[in-house]
């Protein structure tokens, strides 16, 4: 469960966000989603997020490097849940669309599992 967990959802396709975030609300946790890169980084910097699910190609086609970057600096737990590129180093799981959002919450709860 993602019980308490905050969670950001950084996805550039509306309709995939929401299935998202009812995904990780369904598991208990408290979802919001970034409307751009930059609100994203806000977020992140603003402390609000917990946990982070992101896809790679976002708005313009702008890939989301610069956002992983930051979760890994700020020791955020992200996974990426894209249908392109490759993995992101530092992310604790790549789940490929089309598979549905509750393997990315899935990854999370393994994840959070076996976390210290």
């Amino acid at each position: 469960m993602l019980k308490g967990k905050r969670v950001l959802v950084v996805e550039d396709e509306p309709l995939v966000a929401i299935e998202i975030s009812a995904a990780c609300e369904a598991a208990g946790a408290a979802a919001t989603c970034a409307v751009s890169i930059d609100d994203a980084l806000v977020r992140i910097d603003c402390g609000a997020v917990d946990l982070c699910i992101l896809d790679t190609k976002l708005w313009g086609g702008r890939e989301s490097d610069e956002i992983a970057d930051r979760l890994r600096q700020k020791r955020i737990p992200f996974a990426v849940y894209s249908a392109h590129g490759m993995p992101r180093h530092g992310a604790i799981a790549h789940v490929n669309k089309p598979k549905p959002p509750q393997s990315v919450v899935a990854a999370f709860e393994t994840y959070l599992a076996w976390r210290p």
